[in-house]
């Protein structure tokens, strides 16, 4: 249920305001009155209204010369003759590190008037809003090489291309256009780097959630299973005869929906534990690495499933993890994929800057982590380094 938090942002010029960031150091206003409440939207008194402007930010706030100067808002535009539309600024926070979005706009406009008992209302400002459209957040993915359009979740980088963190996201996208005819225009590569990030749902979410008793998840892990067995047998064929944009191949098409659709799906059924474990962790320690930058996202998560099936074989004793290694290498292989740090273009690392990936990779909230058995640094590094280990010949099936 919302709370005062969520009254905080309004569309009306003076009265968007959201809770600015909490601090420990401790704060003292003097002042020529007491407010009567801090509720931003209680009473339009002079007093409260001072109050609210050392604890809360408007959408547009006043410079000294009492022009409108970008706030929460960071622009705006008169459509037509009625009709105002507010761009927000993007990565503000609540207190508590929620997003803020246009749903606490809307929703802080429509509670003005219904402030209960309040002595003075602000709905003065407001009464003229006889409508309020949230422009639909729409995706048009360009490629098939990750998900990311359709899941609910913002991987951050550094400038440099350094992953830091990600983002848990409200809700997925309200609309996503999947056009076969762009997305085939992209470089192969980026489906086979799909291949690779859609296969690691199963890998990853089968060692996380397999015993997991909520009915979506075991769904969301079993869709994971199937969508590894499509790849497995429709990927080399979709590489190899991928049509026209105007005429795609059949596997192409069951290739680069599951790879850009049905994974997003998937993630979003059985949540973040369905998402990642060591594949993406290792991915995520990779990419500390600047040799590492011309690798795709699929292209590392790939790689990272061999070392997750080479970890659970050699420190979980799991010898069916290390006959599903020795299957995907010549996979991987045919579609094009990397599979040992050479491959990556990382031969030339130092064992210092491979260190410093595993060490990022082993971080305490690393995904790596929801493995069943501890894996620290070097056995990390050892991992990575003998994917290979072992190669014979084994049927996919």
């Amino acid at each position: 249920m919302h709370n005062l938090r969520r009254s905080v942002a309004a569309a009306a010029l003076m009265l968007g305001m959201t809770l600015g960031a909490a601090h420990a150091q401790e704060f003292r206003l003097a002042m020529s009155s007491p407010p009567s409440s801090i509720d931003p939207h209680f009473f339009n008194l002079f007093s409260n209204i001072n109050v609210s402007d050392h604890m809360f930010e408007t959408l547009v706030k006043m410079d000294p010369d009492s022009k409108p100067v970008p706030g929460l808002a960071e622009s705006w535009r008169l459509v037509d003759d009625t009709t105002w539309e507010f761009k927000l600024r993007r990565g503000v926070k609540f207190h508590d590190g929620s997003e803020f979005t246009a749903e606490d706009v809307a929703w802080s406009i429509d509670r003005i008037p219904l402030i209960a008992n309040s002595p003075g209302r602000f709905d003065s400002y407001t009464k003229a809003i006889i409508s309020k459209q949230i422009v639909d957040r729409v995706t048009v993915p360009t490629s098939a090489a990750t998900c990311a359009g359709w899941t609910a979740l913002a991987n951050l980088y550094s400038p440099q291309g350094a992953f830091c963190g990600d983002v848990a996201l409200k809700r997925c996208p309200d609309l996503l256009i999947f056009d076969h005819g762009l997305v085939h225009g992209a470089p192969s590569r980026t489906l086979a780097s799909g291949v690779a990030d859609a296969m690691a749902k199963w890998y990853e979410a089968s060692v996380s959630s397999a015993s997991s008793g909520d009915g979506l998840i075991q769904q969301a892990v079993q869709m994971a299973r199937v969508l590894r067995d499509q790849l497995l047998q429709d990927a080399e064929i979709a590489l190899a005869s991928p049509g026209t944009p105007e005429q795609p191949g059949e596997a192409w098409v069951r290739v680069a929906e599951a790879c850009a659709l049905t994974a997003g799906v998937i993630g979003g059924m059985g949540g973040a534990r369905c998402r990642t474990v060591a594949a993406h962790a290792v991915h995520n320690g990779l990419t500390q690495l600047a040799a590492s930058h011309g690798q795709l996202h699929g292209e590392k998560v790939g790689f990272g499933v061999l070392v997750q099936l080479r970890l659970e074989e050699c420190l979980g004793g799991n010898q069916l993890a290390g006959q599903a290694r020795r299957q995907l290498l010549p996979f991987f292989r045919s579609i094009g994929l990397p599979t040992s740090l050479a491959e990556l273009g990382l031969a030339s690392c130092s064992i210092e800057e491979l260190h410093g990936a595993c060490a990022f990779a082993c971080r305490p909230d690393s995904d790596l982590h929801h493995l069943p058995f501890v894996v620290g640094e070097v056995e990390l590094l050892a991992a990575m380094v003998s994917t290979g280990a072992g190669i014979a010949s084994a049927s996919l099936v």
